[in-house]
């Protein structure tokens, strides 16, 4: 059946975000869990990839300045209203076109942390990717827990 491209969409984005629901809902946020998990990764671009695939609430492929920016208010507990994360998006943002995509951040992650150790680095990813699973996505509004 034809239906109109707005109403395509709209059906999209509904089935996106009670996908995100569901994956969120399945997701472990304990250390423990989050360390076991990264574990069985086989490189830096594999615990990358988990991290930036928590950031991606809306299942774009790419992380926005909003989604960027509760992530990252969360990860350094500050309200934020009150938090400046428009320079530290910039460095991730390297086409500036308002959008972190994967290829992006993982330049940027691994980087940034080049010279860490690989105990360091896993620390690190386990941190991050505690923090930014504990940032939930429902229906459209990312809401800390």
């Amino acid at each position: 059946e034809n239906v109109p491209d707005d109403t395509f969409i709209d059906n999209m984005v509904q089935n996106l975000i009670a996908f995100r629901k569901f994956k969120v809902a399945d997701e472990k946020t304990d250390l423990p869990s989050i360390q076991k998990e990264m574990k069985t990764c086989k490189s830096r671009v594999d615990m990358v990839t988990k991290v930036f695939e928590a950031l991606d609430d809306d299942l774009s492929c790419s992380i926005d300045f909003d989604e960027f920016k509760v992530h990252i208010a969360h990860l350094v507990k500050i309200d934020p209203d009150k938090l400046s994360v428009e320079m530290i998006f910039n460095n991730y943002d390297a086409n500036r076109n308002g959008r972190i995509s994967k290829t992006e951040f993982m330049q940027c992650v691994l980087k940034l942390n080049r010279n860490a150790s690989d105990e360091i680095f896993f620390r690190k990813m386990c941190h991050n990717l505690k923090s930014f699973r504990e940032v939930k996505f429902d229906a459209g509004v990312i809401v800390n827990l």
